[in-house]
């Protein structure tokens, strides 16, 4: 079930694609004030100070980057947990450290920088944490993680054993740990409306694929980068990247889809025009951001529960997407499995592979 001549590829070998790991260079760790960090990460965004507020309880209709005439719903945001760290800073991470009880310890010193701000094209500033290998070059190969969780995690991954993991990642995506020591730079991006970034969470569609466009784009000029950038992650993670390559950002060099929806609504929301909106309305209880707000992806199942263009934008092109592809598809639940299968089987891609594992998608990813 591949089209490639070596079947035995591994994930690692496959975002290799996305430039060979470089040694040399120096990083520095600079903390920056209270301040300084609240000016940087511009704490008063522009786009919530324009809606109407809601009152508790209530959805409210907003004006966003979608077509007005689409009507699309969205509700506030639950709150940042108490203990959130936010404010850009610049630290080193030794070898041989942890962050919970059982992690995997760092086998190199690693340079973090938190909440560094991406201006997207519309004026929206978001926040990225970079992770690089202490004393590396400046031509790295980037790998992006396209989500809105924040590192350290405080436990492994769901069903991945504790020493399986830095705990330096989000937890549906690449572990820095891993990856920076073995020459990779990692992007963790808070998508819009999510943490501390700017904006209203979009779910997927035409709106988070040009912000990924630019992020990616944005990681290319760095001056750390090699011009090179490959994606990876699981669950939301990897139904980002279908969209995100689908617009073909000249520098996404690879990526690494590990069971994600393509089509959000024939895949989950209404397969067959049947609801199923409660894992949804579920997840969408747990999208967290400061005074913004979020997508309401169950409430516009209700008032359009037929296949109309708002949900025809999140039906992705999967035709246009021609890079290379490792492609995890989990056989063990349901949510993902069509549409990671249907994924693979549609990208106009020469070079893809397709892995079907037996457990789930993360403890597959971080076997």
């Amino acid at each position: 079930m591949s089209d490639s001549n070596n079947p035995k590829m591994s994930r690692r070998d496959l975002l290799k694609v996305a430039g060979a790991a470089a040694v040399g260079a120096a990083g520095l760790s600079i903390p920056l004030t209270p301040a300084q960090a609240q000016e940087q990460l511009h704490e008063t965004p522009p786009e919530t100070a324009k809606v109407m507020p809601a009152s508790q309880g209530t959805e409210t209709r907003l004006p966003s980057e979608y077509p007005p005439d689409w009507g699309v719903i969205f509700s506030p945001t639950d709150p940042l947990p108490a203990n959130f760290e936010f404010g850009r800073m610049t630290t080193t991470l030794k070898a041989g450290s942890t962050t919970y009880a059982g992690s995997r310890p760092l086998a190199c010193d690693i340079i973090r920088e938190r909440d560094v701000p991406v201006t997207l094209r519309d004026g929206t500033v978001i926040s990225v944490s970079i992770f690089r290998p202490a004393g590396s070059p400046n031509n790295l190969p980037a790998i992006l993680v396209w989500a809105g969780a924040r590192e350290p995690m405080s436990r492994s991954p769901f069903n991945v054993p504790p020493n399986w993991s830095s705990g330096w990642g989000s937890s549906e995506g690449a572990d820095a740990g891993f990856w920076s020591c073995h020459g990779y730079a990692i992007v963790n991006a808070d998508v819009r409306g999510s943490g501390k970034s700017q904006g209203n969470i979009q779910y997927f569609g035409r709106v988070d694929a040009a912000d990924g466009y630019d992020v990616v784009e944005w990681v290319a000029r760095q001056p750390w980068s090699n011009g090179k950038v490959g994606m990876f992650g699981a669950s939301w993670s990897a139904m980002a990247q279908w969209n995100i390559a689908a617009t073909n950002p000249p520098h996404l060099t690879a990526i690494a889809p590990w069971n994600g929806i393509s089509d959000f609504y024939r895949d989950t929301v209404g397969p067959g025009a049947v609801p199923n909106i409660a894992f949804w309305e579920n997840l969408s209880g747990h999208s967290r951001g400061v005074n913004n707000y979020k997508e309401n992806v169950g409430a516009m199942y209700k008032k359009d529960p037929l296949m109309t263009p708002y949900w025809e934008d999140k039906a992705v092109k999967l035709e246009k997407i021609n890079l290379p592809a490792y492609v995890g598809a989990d056989v063990t639940t349901t949510l993902h499995r069509m549409g990671a299968f249907e994924g693979f089987r549609r990208i106009s891609s020469k070079e893809k592979w397709l892995r079907a594992d037996n457990t789930n998608e993360w403890l597959d990813e971080y076997d």
